[in-house]
């Protein structure tokens, strides 16, 4: 999903796992409203009169959010965010039993 993001490629995925996470902030016609053919074909037609309407800048943001939010500096920065955080954790339960 975040590899056709990057080419500016709308993708419309199912309400499933992360991908509601990632495709929410672009927009809820994003997302399916389900997982069955109904809720697919719905959602394949809302995104076709959405490409239709603000094609180029649809394509212009799928590539800002990956550019913005998903890059590898991005990725280690959150990674040292959550270790930090744990070793204060960790430091004081330590304090706390000694």
């Amino acid at each position: 999903t975040l590899e056709a993001l990057a080419c500016g490629t709308a993708v419309i995925g199912t309400p499933v796992g992360a991908t509601p996470e990632l495709l929410s902030q672009l927009g809820n016609e994003f997302l399916f409203n389900g997982c069955d053919a109904a809720a697919l074909a719905n959602g394949i037609l809302r995104m076709r009169e959405e490409l239709s309407r603000r094609g180029v800048g649809i394509r212009a943001n799928c590539r800002r959010l990956v550019e913005t939010g998903y890059t590898w500096a991005a990725a280690v920065e959150r990674l040292e965010d959550v270790l930090y955080e744990e070793i204060r954790r960790n430091l004081k339960a330590k304090n706390r039993v000694a």
